[in-house]
């Protein structure tokens, strides 16, 4: 189960995951572009992604994230901070966002938030 949460006034983003068993992709994936949507209000928009609970993706869920990522990018995203808590996570997310640069990798919420209040990547 995932849990996205808008904040509109700050032009931000937040998607908790915890489990992937009852993981729908195409409602993922429609629920976290019309939140984006709403977030940008036709501009940039910052996300904060918490894997912390989670294990690592399924391979199906994975390949649609990559194309949640493009997507993402094209429609305004500005940065991603990734909260993680071990290195097979880091690695498969760095797949999935073909290590671009607006995505960063952090293992607390409190670094994850400095890192998008620092501006521009």
């Amino acid at each position: 189960m995932q849990t996205i949460k808008q904040f509109p006034e700050e032009r931000r983003l937040e998607i908790i995951f915890d489990r992937f068993e009852d993981h729908d992709n195409t409602r993922f994936r429609q629920d976290v572009q019309q939140a984006a949507l709403n977030v940008s209000c036709g501009g940039q928009f910052d996300m904060i992604s918490d894997f912390s609970r989670s294990m690592v993706m399924p391979q199906d869920i994975a390949h649609e994230s990559k194309n949640l990522a493009i997507w993402l990018i094209e429609n305004g995203l500005r940065k991603s901070a990734n909260i993680l808590q071990s290195a097979t996570q880091r690695m498969q997310i760095a797949r999935v966002t073909q290590r671009d640069e607006k995505f960063a990798y952090f293992t607390s919420r409190e670094e994850a938030a400095a890192w998008l209040a620092e501006g521009d990547v």
